[in-house]
């Protein structure tokens, strides 16, 4: 009787681990620059910790930070799609040749749908569907 409840606890984890939702944001929103630190002539001073945003720009920034010192630099009017990397774009291509079956490998990819997928392959199956 234990057994079938461990099977049953690891099913209901599995299929709530697959259905995260992604810590997308619904619209364009302007970053917050004016909460970093700015050094004339050496532009802003950021972490290296990685917090990825997508830029409306299709481009992966490892921050908001990194995204406000990009346009504090290029001095364009870019803002955020949401805050997760913008994979989604890539892996289109990045599809072709993944099987049906999927190993448990825990690297996240945040697919249109706001849903986190597990890793590339469920993410893949799940856009075949």
């Amino acid at each position: 009787m234990k057994s079938i409840g461990v099977i049953a606890f690891a099913a209901v984890a599995f299929t709530s681990f697959t259905g995260i939702i992604c810590n997308l944001v619904e619209t364009e929103i302007e970053p917050n620059c004016d909460v970093y630190t700015s050094v004339p002539d050496m532009g802003l001073i950021c972490t290296r910790i990685y917090e990825p945003v997508c830029g409306t720009n299709g481009r992966t920034y490892s921050s908001e930070c990194d995204l406000c010192s990009f346009i504090l630099k290029s001095k364009k009017a870019i803002k955020m799609k949401y805050r997760a990397s913008c994979i989604e774009e890539r892996v289109q291509d990045e599809c072709e040749g993944i099987g049906e079956f999927c190993t448990f490998d825990y690297k996240p990819v945040c697919g249109s749908d706001a849903v986190t997928y597990p890793n590339k392959c469920t993410f893949c199956n799940a856009k075949k569907r």
